[in-house]
């Protein structure tokens, strides 16, 4: 004889109260009597009926949620079900909500495609007819909207210069690395993609261009650099622990290449002192007249300086 729930052997002959056990007097079925007493239920060996056969749970109840012993190792298990089955929706909730990322950005890219195409076709119309200022206004509009839709696309980029350039340095254990020295913890899940940038400069060692999976991420250790900046810390590779030569590390926002022309002008005019301040922030190019002006000026394009070279 077995056990309806348990499965292990009824003894004829128990020798101490576990090993004791009753039939139900419906379907002849044995039972441990620990098995079917739940802990606190008086069992009557006498017109003892089993669960299915009084009623207190469905026939076909299979026999792994009947092994579970009693009541609340039942809902234990339940409890844990339930918590993998959140997990799974919050993830598939999270997967959904990256392609639904990845297909904004995809369109985003397919709109920038065709105001390309726009704009050099409202440029070929400008310089065959002759039209107005208007119209040259209305295309470099378009150019600067253009502009800051391809800068939109690198919210979440840094790059960073100075990392030693060796097979064995790995661009996004160099990101995870950096930001632990700087006091973040970064996983390999928060960095989407870390990779070497071309140079022209032969013997250079070439910047990492990292895109971070969230952009708090990116923000936070934006944060913490420009922390280091104020306080005249210098982050250089010795401080990281590489064993290359000595060499300051710089990180700083991914620019578009004409993005990258205006900063270097702005940089310019800082030097010669018709501007105070110039810094970058979520790709935006923002400058300061003189430290006495509280106002801070988006630079959109290079004709944006011009009020500031006079």
């Amino acid at each position: 004889m077995q056990c309806a729930i348990c499965h292990a052997e009824c003894k004829e002959k128990p020798r101490t109260t576990a090993e004791s056990s009753v039939m139900c007097v419906k379907c002849e079925k044995w039972s441990h009597i620990p098995c079917v007493s739940q802990g606190n239920r008086k069992i009557s060996t006498k017109n003892y009926e089993c669960n299915v056969c009084s009623g207190e749970c469905e026939d076909g109840v299979t026999d792994e949620v009947m092994s579970a012993g009693n009541g609340m190792e039942i809902a234990s298990k339940l409890e844990k079900i339930m918590k993998k089955l959140e997990k799974l929706d919050h993830i598939e909730r999270k997967v959904g909500l990256i392609d639904d990322v990845k297909k904004s950005m995809d369109d985003l890219k397919d709109k920038m495609m065709k105001m390309e195409t726009r704009i050099d076709a409202l440029e070929v119309k400008v310089t065959e007819s002759g039209v107005g200022q208007a119209v040259v206004d209305e295309v470099q509009d378009l150019r600067d909207e253009n502009e800051g839709l391809k800068q939109y696309l690198r919210i979440n980029n840094l790059v960073i210069s100075g990392i030693p350039d060796v097979p064995e340095v790995d661009p996004k254990q160099a990101v995870i690395d950096l930001a632990n020295y700087l006091g973040l913890t970064l996983k390999e899940d928060n960095i989407d993609i870390a990779h070497r940038l071309p140079t022209r400069q032969k013997g250079k060692d070439r910047p990492i261009v990292v895109k971070f999976a969230q952009r708090w991420c990116k923000e936070q250790l934006m944060d913490k650099v420009i922390g280091e900046i104020k306080q005249k810390k210098v982050i250089d590779t010795k401080g990281l622990g590489y064993t290359a030569p000595n060499a300051t590390v710089f990180i700083n926002e991914h620019l578009t290449p004409n993005m990258q022309k205006i900063h270097y002008q702005a940089r310019q005019l800082k030097k010669e002192g018709k501007i105070s301040s110039v810094h970058v922030k979520k790709g935006k190019i923002i400058v300061k007249k003189s430290k006495e002006d509280s106002s801070h000026t988006k630079i959109h394009s290079l004709q944006d300086l011009k009020k500031f070279e006079e």
